[in-house]
């Protein structure tokens, strides 16, 4: 068990000399409708099997997929109280500009 053992998860480790060759087809066909029944909408759902693999990911209790990274719940938060606290009774809609760079995304006010 000590493989198992590891506190930090073993998904964030590259493994060399792995490609798609090395997945089994049967597995990754059953977890992809899994997905996508439980996530009917999700652009993943349009990607080939190699796109759709590489995404950052933690299994839950029961061997549930969790897609939902700290930097995705971080954005979502900025995000909602850019919305929280803006102007609403401004002529031009909501004023938020979102700027999307290399390595971050910077949401700011319209004035």
């Amino acid at each position: 068990m000590i493989r198992g053992s590891n506190a930090d998860g073993n998904d964030g480790i590259l493994i060399e000399y792995y490609g798609m060759d090395d997945i089994d087809p049967d597995s990754l066909r059953q977890y992809r409708t899994e997905f996508r029944l439980e996530n009917s909408t999700h652009l993943w759902n349009r990607v080939d099997d190699k796109t759709f693999l590489p995404r950052p990911f933690k299994l839950e209790k029961g061997g549930k997929r969790n897609d939902d990274t700290p930097q995705h719940e971080a954005l979502r938060e900025a995000f909602t109280n850019s919305i929280i606290h803006c102007d609403l009774m401004a002529d031009d809609g909501i004023p938020i500009r979102v700027i999307r760079a290399v390595g971050r995304v910077s949401l700011s006010y319209c004035l």
